[in-house]
């Protein structure tokens, strides 16, 4: 049997104590690393992928007596409750708001126009796309 405690090291060229641990390579121990190796990788690709979908609506508003109206400009804001994480767009001049991208979980949706917060609610992200029309 090879004494390791009087060998150098690999790594700085001193002598260096060895451990129990430090063995010679062997075939079989060869065999064991490469499918523990590949276990590993296996997994990792087989782990489902986080998927992240798109949150998209309109906001309008009803004047009395009339058809609902575009909101244009106002400004929208998603929380995510779960991480705090926040995302802020602006709808177009048809009212349409995007988010892209959102991950699965529940989120507080707020709407403010001209510095006014004029909604505020929840909306559940699944793993597809979801569609939330805020009528005012």
């Amino acid at each position: 049997m090879r004494n390791f405690a009087s060998s150098p090291s690999r790594i700085s060229g001193n002598l260096a104590p060895a451990g129990p641990w430090l063995c010679r390579s062997t075939p079989s121990s060869r065999r064991l690393a490469g499918a523990m190796i590949a276990a590993i990788a296996l997994g990792t690709l087989l782990t489902p992928l986080a998927t992240a979908a798109d949150l998209s609506g309109f906001v309008t508003y009803k004047a009395s007596g009339s058809q609902p109206v575009a909101l244009p400009s106002a400004l929208v804001s998603v929380y995510q409750t779960s991480t705090g994480r926040k995302v802020v767009t602006r709808t177009n001049s048809e009212g349409m708001f995007v988010f892209k991208n959102l991950s699965a979980g529940m989120y507080v949706i707020l709407v403010e126009k001209d510095g006014r917060r004029v909604y505020q609610g929840k909306v559940e992200i699944r793993d597809q796309d979801t569609r939330f029309d805020i009528g005012l």
